[in-house]
């Protein structure tokens, strides 16, 4: 399609109503009072690139207000080759870029007339052997019409795959949309000097992407000097496209971990799908975001990328994450989630929306998180080892305490202070309550043994009543801080009757987990055998104990005294009266 015949957005893409949706999904609606900063703004602006490294040094905050509030469209070329430091990599390379450039030219040149003459002498020979009635395709003389290495740079593997790559690079951009136009070989001029200077990167896939988008607003040599501090930065792409894509391995492995510490329940909804982060990640990454629906929170993107570093490919990942956390949730179907987050919508990533969550992310707190997940890769855990306690669901096998076992210490803590057996030392709290029993209808005063029956399952409180009466229910046993999901407390005398209806009981606690009765007492029953005593440093599971309360002291029932103590409490009565 001619750019003459079609319109263009703000931003140069191409817009027309014969793209379908597949094809181009840009949103080409933006704000125009955001499309360019305020005059004020504007003249900042000017100010801190004529001081840049005093501004750099001495006021690097400057800076990071000057991008929440944008950068001027006509001063990104000169902004960005400040931020890249541009002249140093200059004086590193010590090359001209015309010289350089020709002499990588003429080499293409040449290549390429050596092919089609490669390719004409087969196609000559494979006429002859028509003609003659052999079949060209059974002979095994045939001469080869594909270019081997010839030991000059860049390779001829590169220059192959940069050619493959010019007509699928931003084809809707007016820069790019002439096939073999002005734009297209700039671009392919770019990558083809980045993989002569850099051999050891030569050319991957998604390379070009990143080129492009500098052409977008850079002329052809200043794109290459920035692609190239670009790609050679150590606090950017280097390692990034290596051979065999260490960087970005390491990386999705560091945003999985980051996931499951910030956004625990979207890692565990994502993990239960099998959805890896390489799923998605290796565009997000290797592209610096480039596929994002609107190309004003691209550019936000790229201006802080540059200011920062490589950890603000977390940075937005992370925003990106919690921005579609309610709707990831809700994608239950494997096809659907990964199309979400390779063209998110729109709504999502505008700059009014999506820019304040992007600077919303503590870079401070980012970075302790992104060391504690290389930490913990080192080490070789997995990701999920950091999804947080309160949230992680782990099952815990049947354990018991003893009787001998001593009891943890009370801590005195302050207000607001917490430690990480605080759930341990609710639950032995809540078993330290005395309980009304029936023993000389009296209460035990001292601190009994009990037992903690812990239902993840567990049916209504009616239909666990049926379950335990009548030894339990009408004795006043039975909790009543019990609700009907969580737990029920048990006294010591309710043991002697446990063998009854733990048949009964068995389909309702499942697992149960029994704490606070001795070993002699649980071996007596053939279905709760002793398994690994549950010391004081291990904490208990949350599933189960949730709705456990301090029970309330239940009022002791009447007892019905013998008829020979009956007759004579009546006659003491009659005795007083008198």
């Amino acid at each position: 399609m001619a750019a003459s015949d079609s319109s263009f957005d703000s931003y140069g893409f191409l817009e027309t109503a014969s793209l379908d949706e597949a094809s181009d999904f840009r949103c080409h609606n933006y704000n125009i009072n955001r499309l360019e900063p305020r005059a004020e703004v504007v003249a900042e602006w000017k100010d801190v690139v004529a001081n840049w490294e005093h501004v750099r040094l001495i006021q690097p905050n400057r800076i990071a207000k000057l991008l929440k509030l944008g950068v001027p469209n006509e001063m990104r070329s000169q902004i960005w080759s400040l931020m890249l430091s541009v002249d140093e990599t200059k004086k590193r390379l010590g090359i001209t870029y015309a010289t350089e450039l020709a002499t990588v030219q003429a080499l293409v040149a040449a290549r390429r007339a050596r092919q089609d003459e490669m390719v004409e002498r087969r196609r000559a020979w494979a006429q002859a052997r028509e003609s003659e009635g052999v079949d060209s395709e059974a002979s095994e003389e045939a001469p080869s019409s594909t270019l081997t290495e010839d030991g000059e740079l860049p390779s001829v593997k590169a220059v192959n795959q940069i050619g493959l790559d010019m007509d699928r690079t931003f084809y809707t951009h007016k820069t790019f949309v002439e096939k073999g136009g002005p734009g297209q070989q700039s671009l392919f001029n770019i990558m083809a000097m980045y993989a002569k200077f850099n051999p050891h990167t030569g050319y991957c896939q998604g390379m070009a992407y990143l080129g492009a988008v500098l052409l977008m607003s850079m002329d052809e040599e200043s794109a290459f000097w920035a692609f190239t501090a670009l790609m050679d930065g150590p606090q950017y792409y280097h390692g990034y496209f290596a051979e065999d894509l260490w960087r970005v391995q390491h990386d999705s492995q560091v945003f999985s971990c980051l996931l499951a510490q910030r956004h625990s329940d979207l890692f565990e909804h994502l993990a239960s799908m099998d959805i890896h982060p390489l799923m998605y990640v290796t565009q997000w990454f290797m592209c610096c975001f480039t596929a994002l629906p609107l190309w004003d929170t691209t550019l936000a993107v790229w201006d802080l990328f540059f200011w920062t570093n490589r950890r603000c490919l977390f940075r937005v990942a992370m925003a990106i994450m919690a921005v579609a956390r309610a709707d990831l949730l809700e994608i239950t179907n494997l096809g659907d989630v990964l199309p979400y987050l390779q063209h998110l919508p729109a709504d999502k990533l505008c700059t009014e929306a999506f820019v304040p969550q992007l600077w919303a992310v503590d870079p401070d707190e980012l970075d302790e998180q992104i060391r504690v997940a290389e930490e913990a890769l080192q080490a070789n855990r997995l990701p999920e080892d950091l999804v947080p306690p309160r949230t992680a669901k782990k099952k815990m096998p049947l354990a018991t305490l003893s009787d001998n076992e001593p009891a943890p210490r009370s801590v005195k803590r302050t207000r607001g202070e917490t430690g990480g057996t605080s759930m341990l030392k609710r639950v032995f709290n809540t078993l330290a309550t005395p309980l009304r029993t029936r023993a000389q209808g009296s209460a035990i005063k001292s601190k009994p043994s009990m037992m903690v029956l812990a239902t993840p399952r567990a049916p209504r409180l009616e239909t666990l009543q049926e379950s335990l009466s009548p030894s339990f229910g009408r004795s006043g046993l039975l909790s009543p801080s019990f609700r009907g999901n969580a737990s029920a407390l048990l006294s010591p005398c309710a043991l002697t009757q446990l063998g009854d209806i733990l048949p009964s009981l068995a389909p309702l606690a499942s697992p149960a987990l029994l704490t606070g009765c001795s070993p002699n007492q649980l071996e007596s029953f053939d279905m709760f055998k002793m398994r690994t005593p549950l010391r004081p440093s291990q904490a208990l599971p949350t599933t189960g104990l949730k709705s456990l309360r301090r029970p309330a002291i239940a009022p002791i029932p009447e007892i019905s005294p013998a008829p020979a103590d009956l007759v004579e409490m009546q006659s003491m009565q009659r005795r007083r009266r008198e």
